[in-house]
């Protein structure tokens, strides 16, 4: 348990990638920023090929060091979060399907791999990166999605991209444009309006120049916020503009635990 203590101190020595730890912190202690002050504290240092992580929490101390992998082309990124991944496991418990895929693309870090270990791709992703065989398995579903929808693409097709710019809370990594609702859902409504008249002005102007509408996503934001009719309303409305036998990918985001109202 949780002392009260909600700040993260970070001390490096030998080394200055404060990148990767603080996004992978992240995945561990989501409410935590990061201080000078007491807290939780953890020490990395880097004393030849070997990361060495210490981590002081609660009056205990955890510790773990791992030598930068040769035959990993991004080692020492690999040893230093491997390294600060083991004592942030091993203190909270908590083991992450992505391991340490953090403040990365997952899918193309997936053909990165593939472009340098072929073959061998899934077998680096689980023991250097941690990376779960259902995860691996999504990446490979996932690309090989994206390249029937490729294969599927033609001249002169186009996505649309709907932007609900409220959130119920605001992410600490969050650099889109929105605001968090409360006080704000009462724009909520008015922003709707509007939005269903440019869906239909857009929608309009791409059959105009002859754009078939084959994606349409929701992002913001966290579409979510909406309430069920507000969605429902919404997307009756995307129907009503484009041709939704020629979509073959509908989504939106869900960056936040949100499920839908059932309430307007």
């Amino acid at each position: 348990m949780d002392s009260g203590e909600t700040g993260l101190k970070l001390i490096l020595n030998n080394t200055d990638d404060s990148f990767d730890i603080v996004a992978l912190s992240n995945l561990f202690f989501p409410r935590d920023g990061f201080t000078e002050e007491k807290g939780k504290v953890l020490t990395v240092t880097r004393n030849g090929d070997v990361f060495e992580a210490v981590f002081e929490w609660n009056g205990t101390v955890y510790r773990s060091a791992r030598k930068i992998p040769a035959e990993v082309h991004d080692g020492e990124r690999c040893a230093i979060k491997r390294a600060a991944y083991d004592v942030f496991s091993e203190a909270t418990g908590i083991e992450s399907p992505w391991g340490l895929l953090s403040g990365v693309r997952p899918i193309r870090f997936y053909e990165t791999l593939t472009g340098i270990y072929g073959d061998k791709t899934e077998e680096v992703m689980a023991k250097h990166y941690l990376v779960t065989a259902e995860k691996i398995e999504l990446c490979r579903n996932t690309i090989a999605h994206q390249a029937e929808a490729r294969r599927n693409n033609r001249q002169g097709d186009a996505a649309m991209y709907i932007s609900i710019p409220f959130c119920p809370s605001r992410c600490k990594y969050c650099s889109f444009v929105s605001q968090v609702t409360g006080d704000e859902n009462k724009l909520i409504p008015e922003y709707l309006e509007v939005l269903k008249e440019e869906i239909g002005a857009k929608a309009a102007s791409a059959r105009e120049q002859g754009h078939r509408i084959t994606t349409v996503y929701m992002g913001g934001g966290t579409p979510t916020t909406l309430s069920a009719v507000q969605m429902d309303d919404l997307m009756k409305t995307v129907a009503s503009h484009v041709d939704v036998s020629s979509l073959w990918n509908t989504q939106w985001r869900r960056g936040a635990p949100t499920p839908l109202r059932r309430k307007n």
